[in-house]
């Protein structure tokens, strides 16, 4: 593929993550896992602070678990960096920060991210791994 071709497919593929990462956003600030089924890979792993999730079940599970504790929560992302982005699979970390109510008083957060893609066979991109750590201060 010629150079000019190669970087008009990536220029599409980051505006098509773009768009991803902007829905899952969104996702997330609607605390409902339900809303989480058509982007996550039903082979997923996620880990988080609190644990190894495998499987959308398991995942959808601990979210909810999340969402029990945490009322209100928004969700922010910002600082994206895609490590590698081409048709068929991405890769990005990025910082996030919540805040929400926790036992009815104000609480927030911050932590790293480190999201893995893949296309599917309907040619969606789904999340096949998410990694979740806090940032202590």
């Amino acid at each position: 593929m010629p150079e000019n071709s190669r970087n008009l497919v990536q220029q599409e593929v980051l505006k098509e993550l773009k768009l991803v990462l902007q829905n899952l956003e969104e996702k997330y600030r609607t605390c409902d896992p339900a809303m989480f089924k058509d982007i996550i890979h039903r082979d997923a792993i996620y880990t988080f602070t609190d644990g190894r999730f495998v499987g959308l079940d398991q995942i959808l599970k601990a979210f909810g678990d999340t969402w029990d504790q945490i009322k209100e929560e928004v969700y922010t992302i910002k600082d994206i960096k895609w490590l590698v982005a081409n048709q068929n699979f991405a890769l990005c970390v990025y910082t996030f920060e919540w805040s929400g109510k926790i036992d009815k008083k104000p609480s927030s957060g911050m932590g790293n991210a480190t999201n893995v893609l893949v296309r599917d066979d309907n040619n969606n991109w789904k999340f096949i791994h998410e990694h979740l750590s806090k940032i202590n201060y």
